[in-house]
């Protein structure tokens, strides 16, 4: 039988919101303040700095670029779909 692994991985909103909250942060304070698991949330802040925004310092050490910060303004303003749960009336 197959087992499924299922890994808790940080939305580009949240971590782009923790680093605009501070001026930097440790990826491994990042793991801890948003509750991901170590290898999804290094792989997100690759990419988020690949995207231009986010930098690091020392490999490890994150901080929100001003690109990063129009790109949560965005991601803010966009609205979130609404689940609806059917209450079966």
């Amino acid at each position: 039988m197959g087992e499924s692994i299922t890994t808790n991985v940080p939305s580009e909103k949240a971590i782009l919101s923790a680093l605009d909250a501070v001026s930097s942060m440790h990826v491994a304070e990042l793991r801890h303040a948003l509750g991901g698991d170590p290898g999804p949330v290094g792989y997100q802040c690759t990419h988020l700095e690949r995207a231009g925004y986010i930098r690091s310092r020392d490999g490890e050490i994150y901080s929100i670029t001003s690109t990063g910060e129009q790109r949560l303004r965005v991601l803010l303003r966009a609205r979130e779909p609404v689940q609806v749960h059917d209450t079966g009336r």
